[in-house]
């Protein structure tokens, strides 16, 4: 009968026999060698947590999601913290719906409720929650590959990456409030149930880990709407094992994934006894019949591989061999691929897209960055040297296991293939949050662990091989072989990763700032805002302003980056900001909001805000609201009459530009561009120059036929310029220009001709706040 081995993970060599200890005291655990592993553990953990707490003196939250959920949380502690239905402050004159998952309010409510004795606010915890995650996060590595290897040193390195990972940091840092910050621990535990239950002999514990596994992954359903994650996972580890266990014919382990299948009816159990009470307001993916999709193929392929090997001699031309049997099961894999890409095409290549098997549904695919595929930048970012040593350290695990500590067996290069069920659940971990991450940006702390994991496998097999090289070959003696000199370089090279991808972390820690440019001077002025304005009151913003709006300033917004993802009214503001008309229609189909908030912040959006308008051709885009920064100025004086102003660009299309001024006359400006290394310059129809002081402007128009039709603007203080942009086509004359730079405290040109008009009543370097006026005069 055959029957594969089962290896761990990882083996160390062997360790010289430790003397006996007593049972049964806290003497018994505090070892010399434990206490070093704890005190490693506590130096990973204060580094984790110091890379995670760099945004801490900001102010606020990380991103607009963070101050909704405020607003949510404050309304729940104003009604004995039942988290409500609707958000009275999110959208108007209707309210919008709060569709989180309630576990996202849960892990800060019920610390709330034990800390707020002592004075600690729902505010805090908020702002601190991630980090707590990402310890967990750290601590479960630890003890799951700690638990599966039998290795401290392994488990230290996983922690390690774990704590250094900017990915991972990216959803578990200080002021970040997001579901897929507090699911991955949950994962965690999962798997290392998943893992006992394949390990344990006896059908009891099989089952009873099983079901542990499952309750645990039920009860995260409630954390977050992305969890159905999770059961991929889950489902996927099955898939890989049941093919292993049948072509290796190994009965226990095909066993033990039907056991873990059938247990799996639980957690279906579980996330719809959540919907049923509540918990989760929205249905989640594979809540729905889809299960079925995945869960029926894994169950009738767990039953059928386990039947088939365990009754081998009535299907012998099935299960003769390893090679037969391996036959067998890709024909069944090929059939089973065709029959799910004909049946369920549509639905599986959704997945990982918005409004997918995993992502949150939103409106807003077309200009949500996190919904972009990442490029190779993010994945350095997120990762660095790791994502390049996860493939390896998956590698030497096939090919050394647990043979690390035989170099005879390396020198003669006998390998062999090593699998088992924690190489193939990893591996799943790995694939299925890889899939995610080339889909979208928003996975890389869901895809961390695994990489992770992989990547301290593969230090862990180098510095095995290393040491034992070093025995083998005397700590004293002289390294003079080839293949010695490979071990140091080989080391050198991973020790120099680990350093690069600590000093890279490093540097993100200095450098991290809130999303969506949320500074001190925009909540300075939602401050204002919240103390000027009444409770009542309704603000039209732009939809991630929004958020802060509704969370830092108390009042109600059109629209907002969580529940007021309305497509129409975000498509039909981004019109109204790029319309050189008034368009004060749109003021009245948004039901006339009676403030409005505009930032300077918005020129970096300007690409996203054309998206949702529905300007799509890029070049249009360009040409007609289109702006460059101009990064150098020199002024000169060629003439007694002429000031010359010219101007550089150090961004692509490298745009060079002049403005000539006539001290004779006020009126004689004129200003020209050129691209890249041309010096052939073109006259453009406008120059506006701007007083920063006093926002005061003027606009100088070219009218010559051959002029292009671009607007150079110069900024000046005084008698200094201050910085100069050139502008598209419309967006000099557009309500977006007018709100964001030309109104002022004495006048605006808004409206100017229709019956509604607007008033500026505060203004910092980022912020103007607008009165409307409907059917009057603005005052």
């Amino acid at each position: 009968m055959e029957q594969a081995p089962e290896t761990s993970i990882a083996d160390a060599p062997p360790q010289r026999q430790q003397p006996p200890v007593k049972k049964g005291g806290v003497s018994a655990m505090l070892t010399k060698r434990n206490i070093a592993v704890l005190a490693a553990m506590v130096v990973i953990v204060v580094l984790g947590i110091y890379f995670r707490n760099g945004m801490l003196r900001f102010t606020g939250f990380f991103e607009p999601d963070g101050f909704f959920h405020y607003a949510v949380m404050r309304a729940a502690a104003a009604h004995a913290f039942a988290i409500p239905q609707y958000l009275s402050i999110s959208g108007f004159p209707f309210h919008n719906a709060v569709t989180q998952a309630l576990g996202d309010y849960y892990v800060t409510i019920y610390p709330y409720m034990l800390l707020h004795p002592f004075g600690v606010s729902y505010y805090t915890i908020m702002r601190l929650i991630a980090p707590f995650f990402g310890v967990l996060d750290i601590i479960g590595v630890f003890f799951l590959m700690r638990y599966f290897s039998k290795s401290n040193f392994l488990g230290l390195l996983g922690a390690f990456f774990i704590a250094i990972s900017a990915g991972n940091i990216a959803r578990t840092a200080a002021l970040v409030y997001r579901g897929d910050g507090f699911i991955s621990i949950f994962m965690l535990i999962t798997i290392a149930f998943v893992l006992m239950s394949y390990r344990a002999e006896d059908a009891k514990r099989k089952w009873l880990y099983a079901l542990a596994a499952n309750l645990v992954l039920g009860f995260s359903m409630m954390i977050w709407s992305g969890a159905p994650y999770e059961t991929m996972v889950y489902i996927f580890s099955i898939m890989m094992v049941t093919a292993y266990g049948f072509v290796t014919a190994n009965r226990t382990m095909l066993k033990s994934s039907v056991v873990l299948t059938v247990a799996l009816i639980l957690e279906f159990a579980i996330q719809h006894i959540w919907m049923a009470l509540g918990v989760l307001r929205n249905a989640e993916a594979l809540s729905s019949p889809n299960f079925l999709i995945f869960y029926l193929p894994t169950l009738i392929g767990a039953v059928a591989a386990w039947y088939l090997v365990e009754n081998r001699g009535k299907f012998s031309s099935l299960t003769l061999n390893a090679t037969t049997r391996a036959r067998v099961l890709f024909g069944v894999v090929v059939v089973a691929v065709i029959l799910a890409v004909v049946l369920f095409g549509s639905y599986l290549g959704s997945i990982a897209s918005g409004g997918g098997l995993i992502a949150a549904s939103s409106g807003l695919q077309k200009s949500i960055k996190e919904l972009a595929p990442p490029t190779f930048k993010f994945i350095w970012g997120s990762f660095t040297f790791q994502i390049f040593l996860a493939p390896l350290g998956a590698a030497m695990y096939l090919l050394f296991a647990n043979r690390l500590g035989n170099l005879d067996y390396i020198k003669h290069r006998r390998f062999d293939i090593n699998i088992n069920p924690v190489f193939l659940v990893f591996l799943s971990y790995l694939i299925v949050t890889g899939y995610l991450q080339a889909n979208a940006i928003r996975y890389n702390s869901l895809f961390s662990l695994p990489v992770a994991v992989f990547s301290a496998y593969a230090v862990y097999s180098v510095s095995m091989l290393l040491y034992n090289r070093l025995k083998e070959e005397g700590y004293d003696k002289r390294v003079t072989s080839r293949r010695s000199i490979a071990f140091y370089a080989a080391s050198g090279i991973i020790i120099a990763m680990v350093l690069t991808n600590l000093y890279y972390t490093y540097l993100t820690n200095l450098s991290s700032v809130p999303a969506d440019d949320i500074n001190p001077q925009f909540l300075q002025a939602m401050t204002w805002m919240k103390d000027n304005t009444p409770a009542n009151a309704t603000v039209l913003a732009l939809w991630p302003d929004g958020s802060v709006v509704e969370g830092w300033a108390n009042r109600t917004s059109a629209m907002d980056s969580v529940a007021g993802q309305n497509g129409t009214l975000i498509a039909g503001f981004a019109r109204f900001l790029l319309n050189s008309s008034p368009d004060t229609q749109y003021l009245y189909a948004a039901h006339r909001p009676e403030y409005l908030v505009a930032r300077g912040y918005w020129f970096s959006e300007l690409s996203g805000i054309a998206t949702e308008a529905g300007f799509l051709n890029a070049t249009a885009v360009a040409n007609l609201y289109g702006y460059n920064t101009f990064t150098g100025v020199h002024v000169t004086n060629p003439t007694n009459y002429t000031r010359a102003f010219e101007l550089s660009s150090s961004q692509p299309p490298y745009y060079k530009g002049i403005v000539l001024t006539n001290s004779t006359n006020a009126s004689d400006v004129v200003g020209a561009i050129s691209s890249g290394n041309s010096n052939r310059f073109v006259p453009v129809a406008h120059v506006l120059f701007y007083n920063e002081q006093t926002d005061a402007y003027e606009i100088f128009n070219y009218t010559k036929p051959h002029a292009a039709n671009f607007t150079i603007a110069l900024y000046y203080t005084n008698s200094s310029i201050t910085g100069a942009a050139l502008f598209g086509a419309v967006l000099p004359f557009s309500n977006f220009f007018k709100l964001t730079t030309l109104c002022s405290y004495s006048s605006c040109s808004y409206g100017q001709g229709t019956n509604v008009s607007m008033k500026m009543i505060y203004m910092n370097s980022d912020t103007r706040i607008y009165r409307i006026y409907y059917n009057q005069t603005a005052p």
